[in-house]
C-alpha cells in the first residue's frame, strides 16, 4: 500500500495501517532528526513529536501525495 492509502485507512480507524505507516518511516526520520540534534536521546523525541504532529493532521496527511515530504518538514521544525 502507498502512503496515502495507509493514512486514509489510518483516518478511518486502521491501527494496523497506521503502525505500517509509522514503521515505514520512523528510520528515516531519526536518521535525519539525528543529523540536525546529535544526540539519540533528542533524535528520539523529535521523531515522537512528527509522529504526533502528523497523527493530529492525518486528514491532510492522507490527502497528500507524498507523506514522507510532510513528515521530514514537520522533524526538521521539530528538531
Amino acid at each position: 500500500m502507498s502512503d496515502a492509502q495507509l493514512a486514509r485507512a489510518a483516518q478511518s480507524g486502521d491501527a494496523a495501517s497506521l503502525g505500517v505507516l509509522l514503521e515505514r518511516h520512523r528510520a528515516p526520520l531519526y536518521a535525519l532528526a539525528l543529523r540536525f540534534l546529535g544526540y539519540s536521546s533528542e533524535a528520539q523525541d523529535a521523531v515522537q513529536d512528527t509522529f504526533l504532529t502528523a497523527l493530529r493532521a492525518i486528514d491532510r496527511c492522507a490527502s497528500q501525495r507524498r507523506w514522507e515530504d510532510g513528515c521530514a518538514a514537520s522533524c526538521a521544525t521539530c528538531a
